[in-house]
């Protein structure tokens, strides 16, 4: 996860590796990879409906990690994963 937001966004890479706090460090780096997750979307996709498949994805996601989906596990993505330990 950190190679991908250092590599999609290496001045808030770099901004947040400043951050002293470890906890709060680890749960910007996350929100910050989901954040370029969600921004490069528009950028990888040529068909609209792709597009909205992976915000669905996504949205879907978030929505599992608040507790809308409770029974499904939780999909497979180092970011989502990131997220889901910044949650709890």
């Amino acid at each position: 996860m950190l190679n991908f937001f250092r590599q999609h966004d290496y001045e808030g890479f770099l901004a947040t590796s400043l951050i002293p706090d470890p906890k709060a460090r680890r749960a910007l780096f996350a929100i910050r990879a989901f954040n370029v997750e969600v921004a490069i979307i528009r950028e990888n996709v040529t068909f609209k409906e792709t597009g909205l498949g992976r915000l669905a994805f996504w949205r879907d996601a978030v929505e599992h990690l608040y507790g809308k989906y409770p029974s499904k596990s939780l999909p497979r993505h180092p970011v989502i994963e990131e997220l889901a330990r910044v949650c709890q």
